[in-house]
């Protein structure tokens, strides 16, 4: 495992990166795609929104699946290919959104799909047995889809410069972390009890349902840029700082906190904006957590563990995008709770394939709830 500075500066590569690539990706979807296509058919705007956001997160398990199997060495590269691809897509959406409209979110999902389980990978491999890492990388992607919904929404004429300078920038920071990156063989391989396998749907399902919950979370004090802006803040916020709680005091205790507080946060949240801000903060500390949790089940297959938390939280938030949404905080709070129990058992199941790995061969766990 590398030093921790140079964990550091790959996480920060990353995690800069993804911010980048989620923005440029959304101000184009809601800059030039959707408004070209609105103008011909409102129902084909929507459905590309829904299109990219299937595509980008669900794209994830195939293309995770199959950076194990090339190995660390095609990671940097990999990298250098996702940003080429955003950029292609971003520039035909610049060019005529409506006529380029299927490249352009073609290209743009499946740039960031690949992105993000490089980026995944990478910090997930050099980050040993820590959670913040994952939280952080993580962690700065709700901020670029929120800034590239503002430059797309106000469709500024100067965001493609922006947007070019900064994939530049990201392409000239990955080349630098020559030597930085770990050396991991090719591999998909992983070897699971009856009781890793629970794990890992009780994992999935607390990622979807926590997805749908994130995402049903309309608070109407929203509407004001301001408060939004304070929303996202702590959406990030929450994400970093899960992570690292839980290396501080497990997993098991940091999901009890978070989940457990939201639950009595969040009937006050739609009417009170203290209230929705906390609740907001909190509820992101178990993103590192289940994403950790899955990855530590499947060591030899990090990007297939990715890529399911990935789908999970695709799946989650389809009902919500299609309208179906939870607008009452008693029924998040009764989400958060029935989250919190499925957590806590999914960590009691891998801390016990931790405890009996000396009696079953080949059952790759760790035991999450004792390390964080």
């Amino acid at each position: 495992m590398m030093n921790h500075g140079s964990v550091a500066r790959v996480t920060a590569v990353y995690a800069l990166s993804h911010f980048v690539v989620d923005l440029v990706c959304v101000s184009t979807l809601l800059g030039w795609i959707v408004p070209g296509l609105r103008a011909w058919d409102w129902e084909l705007s929507a459905f590309a929104i829904i299109t990219y956001d299937m595509v980008a997160f669900c794209l994830q398990l195939p293309v995770g699946a199959l950076l194990d199997v090339l190995g660390s060495r095609f990671s940097q590269r990999a990298a250098l290919v996702s940003f080429v691809l955003v950029g292609c897509g971003a520039a035909c959406g610049w060019a005529d959104g409506a006529m380029l409209a299927v490249p352009s979110v073609g290209l743009v999902a499946l740039g960031n799909a690949l992105f993000h389980c490089v980026g995944g990978i990478e910090v997930l491999e050099n980050s040993g047995e820590r959670m913040a890492p994952a939280g952080e990388f993580i962690s700065t992607g709700a901020l670029g889809v929120f800034l590239g919904g503002l430059a797309g929404f106000n469709s500024m004429p100067w965001v493609p410069a922006l947007m070019v300078v900064l994939l530049l920038a990201c392409t000239v920071l990955v080349l630098t972390m020559v030597g930085e990156s770990s050396e991991k063989a090719g591999m998909l391989a992983f070897s699971l009890s009856r009781r890793g396998w629970l794990a890992v749907v009780l994992l999935a399902l607390t990622v979807g349902l926590r997805s749908y919950a994130g995402t049903s979370m309309g608070f109407p004090w929203k509407a004001v840029p301001g408060l939004a802006l304070s929303a996202v803040i702590a959406v990030v916020a929450g994400k970093a700082v899960g992570g690292r709680l839980a290396d501080r005091i497990g997993a098991v205790a940091a999901s009890a906190v978070s989940l457990g507080a939201v639950a009595l946060l969040f009937p006050a949240s739609w009417g009170n904006v203290a209230a929705g801000i906390a609740a907001a903060f909190l509820f992101n500390f178990t993103m590192a957590i289940t994403l950790c949790s899955l990855t530590r089940l499947l060591p030899n297959a990090k990007g297939m563990g990715f890529g399911i938390a990935s789908f999970s939280l695709a799946i989650g938030a389809l009902p919500a995008l299609l309208g179906v949404r939870m607008e009452s905080g008693s029924g998040l709070s009764v989400l958060s709770l029935v989250s919190l129990v499925m957590l806590e058992l999914a960590l009691a199941a891998i801390s016990s394939c931790g405890e009996s790995r000396g009696r079953h061969r080949g059952v790759v766990c760790r035991q999450v709830g004792r390390h964080g």
